[in-house]
């Protein structure tokens, strides 16, 4: 079954370089979103377990979605697209589309016999010249199309994974609503793309407070959004 999902001790990496008459100094740095700490004593092993709300750092600057695929070496490519379906009890789903593809069509197919992964970053460059990327989504290889007409050659990648659940909930609130959307018991709010919630996460917004279900998210030609519901 293929591993589809966000990782809570994923680092976030930030990369700043400053010019000098020696050349650039770069500093790199390491951000945890999720820590936790444990200790064995004599009543047991107390435990203590934070968040670190790195969004507020970043704030509203212009970001960017890249693809990695997992390998030796890890290889970054362009794509024009990507869409996923994080679920906490059914299948999670990601796809991605890479467009002007013959050059990556033989290290994909040899990824995908290797049963490598592919994974989604999104990045913000700083003012200060600093970038922070986080990992929105990963998936095993699963499959790789080819579609190849007279004025473009595109792969698509796609993958099925088993349910995602966060192992530290916490509350978020969505930003920039477009909908929001009830029926019954289940509510849906469609908004701008949250770097960190996750099923299992407390979504608010538009008057409604709710444990997400699923989160899907669509990035295209369209726009870039993010569906949450219960």
């Amino acid at each position: 079954m293929a591993a589809l999902g966000v990782v809570d001790e994923y680092p976030r990496i930030g990369y700043l370089a400053l010019p000098g008459p020696m050349g650039a100094p770069s500093l790199v740095g390491s951000l945890i979103v999720y820590g936790q700490m444990a200790a064995a004593g004599p009543l047991g092993t107390p435990a203590l377990r934070g968040f670190h709300d790195f969004t507020a750092v970043v704030g509203d600057v212009e970001t960017y979605y890249v693809m990695d695929i997992t390998g030796d070496p890890v290889t970054r490519i362009p794509i024009t697209s990507w869409q996923a379906t994080l679920h906490a009890t059914q299948q999670s789903y990601l796809q991605a589309v890479i467009p002007a593809a013959s050059q990556w069509y033989a290290l994909l197919a040899a990824r995908l016999t290797a049963g490598e992964s592919f994974e989604i970053p999104r990045g913000a460059r700083l003012p200060s010249g600093l970038t922070v990327e986080q990992l929105m989504a990963s998936a095993t290889l699963q499959q790789v199309r080819a579609d190849q007409g007279w004025a473009r050659h595109t792969v698509t990648l796609a993958s099925y994974g088993p349910p995602v659940v966060t192992a530290s909930p916490t509350t978020r609130a969505v930003q920039d609503i477009q909908l929001v959307s009830t029926n019954g018991s289940s509510a849906r709010l469609r908004g701008a793309i949250d770097w960190t919630l996750q099923p299992g996460d407390t979504a608010t917004g538009g008057g409604l407070s709710f444990t997400a279900k699923y989160v899907n998210y669509y990035v295209g030609d369209g726009g870039a959004y993010m569906d949450v519901g219960s």
